[in-house]
């Protein structure tokens, strides 16, 4: 009998260290998937907290790339991390898109302002022609469409300073609306 006691007792103690195991396996089990929840939850809630692109916003697509290039640098592995490598290889084309058609903008622009450039000088070079011939209304009329391109552009087409022509055409339509005034 006291061996059936010893025997039960062994038994109970076998039974509790199991018991316990299981108990703290189960607490473990649940605390690693706790923390790995609430983990998840702060980098989507740190994803959504980022503020979202606007199409054709340049500056917006650089923000928000960085950002999700920030999480995914600080966070290598969550659940939402292939779905944040694919908006971030999205926010890249984007971005070269938005770049190109901003750099075709600005050689149209160069080309325009060249351009307008070219017919302001031509349009000065006819009004000096028809002052040589004394044809002083289409004179007048030249330089003042001069005036008028070249103020189109402003200075950014002539390399940030004024006209160079500017002051001497000037002069001319008041000397040349001086003449006509005369007659």
């Amino acid at each position: 009998m006291i061996r059936d006691l010893t025997f039960d007792e062994l038994e109970r103690s076998a039974h509790r260290r199991r018991l316990v195991r299981l108990v703290l396996g189960v607490t473990t089990l649940s605390t690693i998937l706790t923390a790995g929840v609430v983990r998840e939850v702060r980098i989507y809630d740190a994803v959504s907290d980022v503020p979202s692109a606007r199409p054709g916003d340049l500056d917006s697509l650089r923000n928000r790339r960085a950002a999700i290039e920030g999480l995914l640098d600080k966070h290598h592995f969550w659940t939402g991390a292939f779905q944040a490598r694919g908006e971030l290889d999205d926010l890249v084309l984007a971005i070269h898109s938005e770049e190109r058609a901003l750099e075709k903008l600005a050689v149209e622009r160069r080309r325009e302002v060249q351009r307008i450039r070219e017919e302001a000088e031509a349009a000065r070079n006819r009004g000096l022609v028809y002052a040589e011939r004394k044809d002083y209304a289409l004179a007048l009329l030249q330089f003042k469409r001069a005036l008028e391109l070249a103020d189109a552009i402003g200075a950014e087409g002539f390399g940030g300073q004024p006209w160079e022509h500017r002051s001497q055409i000037e002069a001319d339509v008041r000397a040349l609306q001086a003449v006509e005034g005369g007659r």
